[in-house]
């Protein structure tokens, strides 16, 4: 086996080297000597080299084109995934489409008795389809205990308004209605949407107007000031209460006391309270506590 020798990048002369050991070192335009030359020739011109060059070639295509095969049947598989798809959403739509057709042309809604469906010797009568749940103009409140019931952000019992910043309905307060939900009303309070269950709340239809503001009840006749004023505070103050009775008082540090000659706005009466509005929320006093004013 011949002894060769190249030049590097460096024009450093290098070897001698044996054929396999030269491959490692050039590629098909490192120039290369041997014992036998007249010159210095390009490795891919010595026919010692030129069969080593001719596989590495081979073998490189046959890499190309393994990889567009694989690449063409990945994007083939892909195609067939998104054709399948929209072939069954097509399916969806269609079945949704003739099963609503279907239910249209089988059943009079408006009518009060069944339509007859004459077909050969045979006569179905199809069946009356009951009508969507009818949406009260009005509901009032009902099966409220001491604390009142709250609204929902949502139909479901994970968004109640729970604390003492959010309205609390009493039996007897009407709300008005603009929806129903499965087992909730959609009422409108203060410009906004919330929802009721249908368990604390009744369609109403008499004269009696919704109830505005958090903590407003319309029990009993309710009287109107403007404005009240403390007196027969003690050291401590007097505390406000979240509802029109003596479980409810704001104790603490933490909370508002206020004192003889302090004055607040009145919003209303419920029985021996006022109520009172402080820093944009309602809350109750008792009259024993203050004076219109």
């Amino acid at each position: 086996m011949k002894q060769f020798y190249f030049v590097d990048s460096a024009n450093n002369r290098m070897g001698p080297y044996l054929e396999t050991e030269l491959m490692s070192y050039i590629s098909e335009d490192t120039y290369v000597y041997c014992e036998g030359m007249t010159d210095w020739k390009r490795a891919k011109d010595v026919p010692e080299l030129a069969p080593y060059f001719a596989r590495q070639q081979a073998s490189r295509v046959g890499q190309d084109i393994g990889h567009r095969v694989e690449q063409k049947s990945k994007t083939n598989t892909m195609l067939i995934i998104v054709a399948l798809v929209a072939v069954a959403l097509l399916a969806v739509v269609l079945t949704l489409y003739f099963t609503k057709d279907s239910q249209n042309s089988t059943t009079n809604v408006n009518s009060g008795s069944p339509q007859v469906v004459a077909g050969g010797n045979s006569v179905a009568v199809a069946e009356n389809v009951m009508p969507e749940e009818e949406v009260p103009h009005k509901l009032k409140v009902k099966n409220a205990n001491n604390s009142g019931v709250v609204l929902r952000t949502g139909p479901n019992e994970n968004s109640k308004l729970t604390g003492n910043g959010h309205a609390h309905f009493f039996t007897g307060d009407v709300l008005l209605c603009e929806g129903v939900s499965g087992d909730y009303y959609k009422v409108r309070h203060d410009g906004s949407n919330y929802y009721i269950p249908k368990k604390y709340a009744d369609p109403y239809e008499g004269s009696q107007g919704p109830s505005e503001g958090a903590y407003q009840t319309i029990q009993e006749e309710t009287v109107y000031y403007s404005s009240v004023r403390i007196k027969n505070a003690n050291n401590s103050g007097v505390v406000l209460r979240t509802q029109p009775n003596e479980g409810s008082k704001l104790t603490g540090p933490s909370y508002p006391h206020f004192f003889t000659g302090d004055v607040l706005s009145c919003v209303g009466t419920f029985g021996s309270y006022y109520e009172v509005c402080y820093d944009g929320y309602y809350y109750y006093i008792p009259k024993k506590y203050a004076d219109p004013y």
